[in-house]
């Protein structure tokens, strides 16, 4: 890991023992700070602290449930800059069932994931923008790409925290901010250097081709996203043991309250998950029964200033899912069904609509979604064989010119 000097601060709720293991490998002084991932005001009073020792250039979060240890990392370069670090340790993770998961935790695990990460770059965008530089980077893993079976608590988290990065990343880019998410597909061992395990190891098979992530190569690459040239900006990267690939978001905050971001996300996916949590067992018991979600364009990518509209929908993709993958052999049939246009009247009680549609060379060249025929479809998935079930189907009309996944 290439060598820089700096004062830190780390942050984290269980405190002294993550911040005397920082201090022995630090060359310099350490500021240690507690914080609460899902606490509001434990963001605000921990970032008060952090932004006294200077401008925060880098912010790195990597919070979720089960265990969360935030540091901070103030630079002694001549720029006075900050660098903001977010880090966990690795917990074992036991697939639950929907049914038997509690709503406070389903809640709590999509505080972390994604309401701390929209308040903690709340924090330090504003300082980001006024000077133009700075980088933020989100830290996901596989449950960000796909649900899960059993960790709907989980990959509803990761999904809305790849929202927010691909929302963040096409608002703030113009005005000089990074932003990337970095998906963290493997197990993660301890340091190279202080592993004589992986070492063995290592000796035994050959160099590198243990399956466990190094660390200090991870933290590199961070670093390495760090100073990328702003005219090649990575905004989402895909690490596992064996390398990595990038993915360009394309052109590439907020002032939306924390209030109505966590609102959002409980519409979109805590009512939700309570909404199947009450019709599940009766349909197990049956060995029948069809749950479909409705999303839109918002849940395929994020867009500028919709960052509240984009993590609800996401998450609720990998509500849907996490428990079609879940169900299935139970007998109840999963399905998420994305709306990605504009919805018009009827076709048959709308004379305006007829009128528009004669004028435009005959009937169904309108470019507006017939609700009857999305009525239809919503029927037709519930009648489906279950040995041809569909998971996930994208509607939008056919005169549509603007169709980009």
């Amino acid at each position: 890991m290439r060598s820089e000097v700096m004062p830190m601060g780390p942050v984290a709720r269980r405190l002294f023992r993550f911040a005397e293991e920082i201090a022995r490998e630090a060359k310099a002084p350490v500021f240690a700070i507690r914080i609460d991932c899902c606490d509001s005001q434990s963001i605000r009073e921990a970032f008060e602290g952090v932004l006294s020792l200077g401008f925060v250039e880098v912010l790195v979060y990597n919070a979720y449930q089960q265990q969360q240890q935030v540091s901070f990392v103030s630079s002694s370069s001549s720029s006075s800059s900050s660098i903001t670090n977010t880090m966990i340790s690795s917990t074992q993770l036991c697939p639950t069932s929907c049914v038997d998961v509690r709503i406070d935790s389903f809640e709590k695990s999509l505080a972390v994931s994604t309401v701390g990460a929209f308040h903690c770059a709340q924090q330090v965008l504003p300082g980001m923008v006024d000077r133009r530089r700075g980088t933020i980077l989100f830290t996901g893993c596989s449950a960000s790409l796909k649900g899960l079976p059993g960790f709907s608590e989980l990959c509803c988290g990761k999904f809305a925290l790849r929202a927010l990065s691909q929302c963040l990343a096409k608002e703030v880019q113009p005005l000089g901010v990074h932003v990337a998410h970095v998906i963290i597909d493997g197990i993660i061992d301890s340091p190279r250097s202080s592993s004589p395990s992986k070492s063995m190891v290592e000796e035994q098979t050959g160099v590198g081709e243990t399956s466990l992530m190094d660390p200090d190569a991870l933290a590199q690459t961070y670093w390495n996203l760090h100073l990328q040239d702003r005219n090649a900006w990575t905004h989402e990267t895909h690490w596992t043991d064996g390398g990595c690939g990038a993915v360009s978001l394309g052109d590439g905050g907020g002032d939306a309250h924390v209030d109505s971001f966590e609102k959002s996300l409980a519409v979109s996916t805590v009512g939700a998950f309570h909404c199947a949590q009450q019709v599940l067992p009766g349909m197990v018991d049956r060995r029948r029964g069809t749950i479909l979600f409705t999303g839109c364009s918002a849940s395929l990518n994020g867009f500028p200033g919709f960052s509240e509209l984009c993590c609800g929908k996401f998450a609720l993709r990998a509500l849907s899912q996490c428990l079609a993958k879940e169900v299935q052999p139970l007998g109840v049939h999963v399905a998420h069904v994305i709306i990605d246009d504009i919805i018009g009247p009827p076709r048959s009680s709308s004379p305006s609509r007829l009128m528009v549609e004669e004028q435009q060379g005959g009937v169904g060249t309108t470019s507006l979604m017939d609700p009857d025929a999305l009525a239809q479809t919503f029927w037709y998935l519930h009648v489906q064989d279950r040995n041809a079930w569909t998971h996930e189907i994208h509607l939008r009309s056919s005169n549509s010119n603007d169709f980009n996944i």
